[in-house]
């Protein structure tokens, strides 16, 4: 009886230290998984500090070209006007300035464009032209694409208003475009320029943007971690936050943001938004 007593209380004793252990692991784990958090938390916290100095720098910075554009834009039109007082009518010195006074105007576009996807601060979601947010981003984003790629929008007429945030979703759009340029780069320099076809789309309920790109397209492991904070397979370059931000904006207005492979082989990236 008494090896009996002994060997049931051993078995107590060591089931009780077993469970102990196990509660003991499971809470290591937990603290494990929450400095983890805090430490992802704390470095998202650092980098839109960041954006916001950037945001700000760039709206400093935008408004000063703006002066000097203003200047060049009427010097030109003095000298056009000046030249049809005067019976001129080369036809190369017109063409010139006519070139010269296209690109002002979209210098002033793109610095305009540029101050609103500075400005900083949560706004609610409402009713967003989401074609006029695709024609935005794709004018900031023009600066990485127009050397890489060949870039095709195609766009369906009367699409219902969509529930976002417009320059939240424009940043989303840059973010993409800049993704696709980037996957464009990446390729031997007989594969360029590439291609980039932006879609402008009803949805189901709603309007469907994709950007698709003629990349090398997404590995396995970069489908598994894609939207996970700080994974990135642009090596130094990337952060990691760009989709997992953009996600979780696209999220916050009731919409999708998916990512997959596209036709060509590269990857399309679909976002898809409520109706407002």
């Amino acid at each position: 009886m008494a090896f009996a007593s002994c060997a049931f209380y051993g078995w107590v004793a060591a089931r009780l230290y077993r469970r102990m252990r196990g509660r003991e692991r499971a809470a290591w784990a937990a603290r494990e998984r929450a400095l983890s958090e805090l430490r992802q938390a704390e470095a998202r916290r650092a980098h839109t500090d960041r954006l916001a100095a950037l945001g700000r720098l760039t709206a400093g910075v935008a408004h000063e070209i703006n002066n000097p554009l203003a200047f060049v834009a009427t010097n030109l039109a003095y000298v056009r006007e000046e030249l049809s007082t005067r019976g001129e009518t080369d036809p190369e010195l017109a063409a010139a300035l006519e070139e010269s006074q296209v690109g002002v105007e979209r210098m002033k576009r793109i610095v305009q464009d540029m101050r609103g996807f500075a400005r900083t601060g949560p706004e609610a979601p409402g009713p967003t032209d989401a074609a006029a947010a695709v024609e935005e981003a794709l004018r900031i984003a023009a600066v990485r694409l127009d050397r890489l790629a060949v870039v095709e929008v195609r766009r369906q007429g009367g699409l219902p208003a969509a529930r976002a945030c417009r320059p939240e979703l424009v940043q989303v759009l840059v973010n993409l475009l800049v993704n696709a340029a980037d996957a464009i780069e990446a390729l031997p320099a007989e594969g360029r320029p590439g291609r980039v076809v932006v879609e402008v789309m009803p949805g189901s309920a709603g309007v469907r943007i994709s950007v698709e790109d003629s990349g090398a397209g997404l590995t396995d492991e970069a489908q598994v971690h894609l939207f996970e904070p700080f994974f990135t397979s642009k090596g130094a370059r990337g952060t990691g936050l760009g989709l997992a931000l953009s996600r979780e904006f696209v999220e916050r207005w009731g919409g999708e943001l998916e990512v997959g492979r596209g036709e060509g082989g590269g990857a399309r990236v679909t976002v898809r938004l409520p109706p407002a």
